[in-house]
């Protein structure tokens, strides 16, 4: 028993603070040693002597007997190492029977003149949850409920001088669209009901929220909360068993010497960040947040805000990267890239604002201006009198919600007086993946206007394949990354591409060649054409015609344009002797010969 002038200064200090809070002896008796005057409140109890007759004097009596859970067994949580703290929840009964459910923060710390034993700081809860504090699908707390009681469990954590104990975690299941649209709603629901049973498994004592459609948040022990993620995510993926919807988790870890700095919301936000950070990286389920990311995310910022003065001041400039074709070792054409030319931070790399803006649904404004930028150029070259070569944009997938980019292309190509033939779209094979039925569509309405469609990094997704079972492209772009690899097995894989591209009827560029060994290679097994540092580097148009001329690459004729395109889809990997030859009147020209 503690003597009066020792609970009368623990009063003193714990009747001043905010929610109910009791101290309990960490052993097996788990006798309580105090109760605040606002813990005595929630149990309808006038003094210690009436809570202590409801209670029995112990934490056992505090809770409904069905529901009683030793303290010390509360922060052993299966897959965890024990913990000294833990939140949870506990329903009671108050003095005149009323059902309520207390939210807690419980901690194990020692005490002068008390020794070892349980703080439990308790935010009242009514049972029966006030509407929309729970969504229908899932059950889960509903984001304006979660961010209230994690903010208020933030203020006990203040209140006893401790922080850092938890940390949050933020949950992404990227792709659920194309979920819904492969199974539909009802599937959709019923999966989003087991990720909530499953992040309630593996996380018991953790205040969970279903956020919106595709997300879910949680506060968690930061001991072991990295192998539950991991848990999390694998059995999640397991269950979907579909490589392109995923579950993506970003933890942010609080500092324990500075807990005021944080907000349940900025708290999440950081941990959005740090999912967001690995969302088309396959190889990875889960990042913490650094302080690299909060700069990242400064970057976004200033993207988004200066991105229309960029437009309209001119600071996005069109690059151009030629692209030579194998056989001939001509210009046969360029490809039009956005480089930002910040008055205040200099060159704004694209991987710096392109993801920015497709997140953020803007891209479809710099892909529209680059289409325009195009088509002057395309004009100007026409009126100068000089060889015009194709020039091909990307257009995003993001686009095709925006805008009909086919009448973007369509306005540019009658207002400079273009044929259509000298633009050609490239359209990344992830865009497929993610918006497939709805491209189809698109796609084949501008290759039945007579535009060129090629897929953009060709092999860098799971599905290439399958992609082509179900596009019509005229041109694959092989991905740069099997020569940043180049290895045998990468020359396999790109000599693979060729032959069944041609089988197919489908043109090849390879992107990335910058050695003359990867040129050698790409032109022995019948790549037709090749973009890369080894032949230029992506300039401004004036300085890519100056370094044209001072590497001697001449631009190819369109009539040479379409004699080579049908050579280039001969099989010349083939045990037969196979030659090209270029012929004319006087003579004969061999441009290419097997080995055989």
């Amino acid at each position: 028993m503690l003597d009066e002038k020792t609970i009368e200064e623990l009063h003193s200090y714990y009747d001043r603070l905010p929610g109910g809070i009791c101290l309990v002896k960490a052993d097996d008796s788990e006798e309580i040693l105090l109760a605040n005057a606002e813990l005595l409140n929630y149990y309808q109890c006038a003094n210690w002597q009436e809570f202590k007759e409801l209670t029995g004097g112990t934490y056992r009596g505090m809770v409904e007997a069905s529901d009683y859970i030793p303290l010390k067994d509360i922060v052993r949580v299966k897959g965890q190492p024990e913990a000294n703290y833990a939140y949870f929840q506990f329903p009671y009964r108050t003095r005149e029977g009323h059902f309520n459910k207390g939210n807690a923060l419980l901690i194990r710390t020692t005490q002068k003149g008390l020794g070892d034993i349980w703080s439990i700081n308790v935010m009242k809860s009514k049972y029966s949850r006030a509407p929309g504090e729970t969504e229908n699908i899932t059950g889960l707390l509903g984001g304006t409920a979660f961010y209230k009681r994690v903010n208020e469990h933030i203020q006990m954590e203040k209140i006893d001088g401790i922080g850092g104990l938890y940390c949050s975690v933020y949950f992404n299941l990227t792709n659920f669209k194309l979920y819904n649209s492969n199974y539909g709603i009802e599937q959709g629901d019923e999966l989003l009901r087991k990720v909530a049973d499953v992040l309630r498994a593996h996380f018991p004592y953790s205040i969970i929220a279903h956020l919106n459609a595709d997300n879910f948040a949680l506060v968690a022990p930061r001991d072991g909360v990295i192998e539950q993620v991991e848990a999390v995510c694998r059995e999640v993926d397991e269950m979907i068993d579909n490589f392109s919807i995923t579950l993506k988790a970003g933890v942010f870890f609080r500092d324990p010497d500075k807990p005021s700095e944080y907000t349940a919301n900025s708290a999440f936000d950081m941990a959005k960040i740090a999912c967001d950070s690995i969302k088309g990286d396959a190889s990875r389920s889960w990042a913490t947040y650094t302080e690299t990311m909060g700069k990242n995310l400064a970057a976004r910022a200033y993207v988004l805000e200066n991105f229309d003065r960029a437009l309209r001041n001119g600071y996005i400039k069109i690059f151009y990267q030629p692209v030579v074709r194998t056989l001939t070792g001509k210009l046969c054409g360029m490809e039009a890239l956005a480089r930002w030319e910040d008055p205040e931070r200099g060159r704004l790399t694209p991987d710096m604002f392109v993801p920015v803006l497709e997140d953020a649904k803007l891209i479809y404004k710099l892909d529209s201006y680059v289409v325009e930028q195009v088509g002057k150029r395309l004009r100007t070259m026409e009126d100068s009198g000089m060889p015009v070569l194709p020039i091909s944009v990307n257009l995003s997938s993001a686009d095709f919600d925006q805008v009909d980019p086919l009448d973007v292309v369509e306005r540019v190509v009658r207002k400079y007086r273009l044929p259509r033939s000298y633009i050609r779209i490239e359209i990344t094979e992830s865009a497929l993946v993610k918006n497939g039925k709805k491209l189809q569509r698109e796609i084949d309405r501008f290759r039945k206007a007579g535009y060129q469609c090629w897929m953009d990094d060709f092999g860098s997704g799971y599905s290439s394949f399958n992609v082509l079972q179900n596009f019509h492209f005229d041109e694959l772009k092989i991905d740069m990354a099997f020569l940043r690899n180049f290895n045998d097995q990468s020359r396999k894989i790109i000599k693979s591409i060729v032959l069944m591209a041609k089988s197919l009827g489908v043109h090849t560029l390879a992107e990335g060649a910058e050695t003359q060994e990867q040129v050698d290679f790409l032109r022995s097994v019948g790549c037709e054409k090749i973009q890369g540092y080894f032949y230029g580097r992506p300039m401004k148009y004036d300085d890519l015609r100056v370094h044209c001329r001072d590497k001697n690459l001449r631009e190819e004729t369109r009539q040479e344009e379409f004699a080579y395109d049908k050579l280039g889809l001969i099989n010349v990997l083939t045990g037969a002797p196979v030659a090209l030859c270029a012929v004319n009147d006087k003579s004969m020209r061999i441009l290419y010969e097997n080995d055989a």
